[in-house]
């Protein structure tokens, strides 16, 4: 059975204190709770084979009502919770019509009496379109378009799941729900049976307001007086980096903002990765969990003399940018704000060249940057660094105690030159975000102490283990690539 119907949504985050104020507010609107025997619910996210969320545009969840959460205990894993494969539940996706002016305006298609164990079928073998075509759905003109680089037949996996318990109210126009008691996970499915790992999370409360009147209730207003941060709309899976963990960032810290520690050892000659490897092995389960190992070809930088650079970071047919800008580089934790555009057009690449550098470029010369065909030089303005190739581990981990989730990365960066020996081994901390928060969090304060201490645990692990020293270092890989432009 299927549905497909559109409305507003705002959604608030309260801590546990303010949410007792809510309770009262709603009797004052005259909202009736309705009362469901099946109180918690499970809900398992889908993502791409590669570990990541799928796009903003679209959404694919599973959920089940009234689960029996059947627990099992891992010395790898900690706490694992069994996904319930055959029961039956329902699953919706969310997507944005063409002309979406905001989230608030998704649509979605509810495909009702179905099991986890079909869906998980469907999205494997043939992604969105698949699960839609066997249900009985038309594919939405979203998906068609293949707007934003969307591919409705990628395959797509469970990735994440949380469990939590709702309140339904109502007054007779709008619903209020609030979702407390929420545990989260991230899914492994490399099993007949998918587990769930549990992370460690402290609990806040979730209100999400929906209505269908392009007026918005004045209920609406007043629980915003409650939430504790500026932003609304937030989403559970917003609460998790793009990799499954658990996360929330400080609101300062939401404009692509990246704050980082470089490490080098004092022997440039030294593969960071070993290291990095063993550091993570050393740490308990669930507070490390190694990722993945990426490698980018003919990856270049466009440097400017005011310390920002473009990555012009090359996929199969089309080339990424990634710009980066300075912003605090005076102590050893670097900040810098940082965007992504994908599929990126010579006209992105001349847009993007005047607001960083101040250059103008012609659309031909930037197509050329694009399709790698313009070999590296200097020009008035700019410099175009020669191909770079980069291998990366990526882990993460998560400081028990404050609820800090950070990033390690160990680079390996070789510039792709016949006869070239340079290399640059590098070691970056990054934060993700807490997955605990009140309103007196001091997140600048933590964050930065975070960082110091993952710094430290790295080098004692180095000198523990015959390893050359760490030092701090601001070299990022675009200022290493000018350095070897005549290699």
């Amino acid at each position: 059975m299927t549905n497909e119907f559109q409305r507003q949504e705002e959604k608030f985050l309260l801590t546990p204190k303010t949410a007792r104020l809510l309770y009262p507010l709603l009797k004052q609107h005259e909202f009736e709770e309705i009362v469901y025997e099946q109180k918690r619910v499970l809900t398992v996210y889908f993502g791409n084979q590669d570990g990541t969320f799928t796009d903003i545009g679209i959404k694919c969840k599973f959920r089940i009502y009234g689960i029996e959460e059947k627990w099992t205990n891992s010395k790898y894993t900690g706490k694992t919770l069994s996904l319930p494969l055959d029961s039956i539940g329902l699953m919706e996706v969310k997507y944005l019509p063409p002309s979406h002016v905001s989230l608030n305006e998704r649509k979605k298609i509810r495909v009702r009496d179905i099991t986890l164990r079909s869906a998980i079928k469907d999205f494997a073998d043939g992604g969105l379109k698949q699960f839609l075509f066997n249900n009985g759905c038309e594919i939405p003109d979203y998906c068609r378009e293949n707007t934003k680089g969307f591919d409705c037949r990628k395959p797509l996996r469970p990735m994440a799941a949380t469990s939590y318990c709702r309140r339904h109210f109502y007054d007779g126009a709008t619903r209020v729900t609030i979702d407390y008691d929420t545990k989260y996970f991230g899914v492994d499915v490399a099993y007949d049976i998918p587990y769930a790992c549990m992370y460690p999370t402290k609990d806040f409360v979730k209100a999400e307001i929906k209505y269908i009147s392009t007026d918005r209730p004045e209920i609406v207003n007043r629980v915003q007086t409650l939430s504790y941060a500026p932003q609304t709309n937030y989403n559970h899976t917003d609460l998790f980096d793009q990799y499954g963990w658990v996360k929330y960032k400080h609101p300062d810290e939401l404009g692509n903002i990246e704050r980082e520690i470089k490490l080098v050892f004092e022997d440039r000659r030294v593969d960071a990765r070993k290291m990095l490897r063993r550091f993570a092995e050393s740490l308990k389960a669930p507070f490390c969990i190694p990722h993945f190992s990426q490698k980018t070809s003919d990856l270049r930088y466009i440097c400017f003399p005011n310390g920002s650079n473009v990555a012009v970071v090359y996929f199969p047919n089309r080339a990424g940018l990634k710009c980066k800008q300075n912003i605090n580089a005076k102590s050893h934790v670097l900040v810098r704000r940082e965007t992504f555009v994908k599929n990126a057009s010579p006209a992105d690449l001349v847009n993007t060249m005047e607001q960083l550098g101040n250059v103008c470029i012609e659309k031909s010369l930037a197509s050329s940057i694009l399709n790698s065909s313009t070999g590296h030089k200097k020009r008035s303005g700019f410099v175009i660094t020669k191909p770079l190739t980069r291998e990366r581990d990526i882990y993460t981990v998560c400081l028990e105690d404050t609820g800090g989730t950070f990033t390690l990365v160990a680079d390996y960066v070789c510039i792709n030159s016949p006869g070239n020996t340079e290399v640059l081994y590098q070691i970056e901390i990054e934060p993700d975000g807490y997955i605990t928060w009140n309103a007196e969090f001091d997140y600048e304060k933590t964050v930065n102490h975070d960082l110091d201490r993952i710094k430290e645990q790295l080098t004692v692990f180095a000198q523990k283990n015959a390893f050359p020293a760490l030092t701090t270092t601001h070299l990022c890989k675009a200022n290493w690539a000018l350095q070897h432009l005549d290699k």
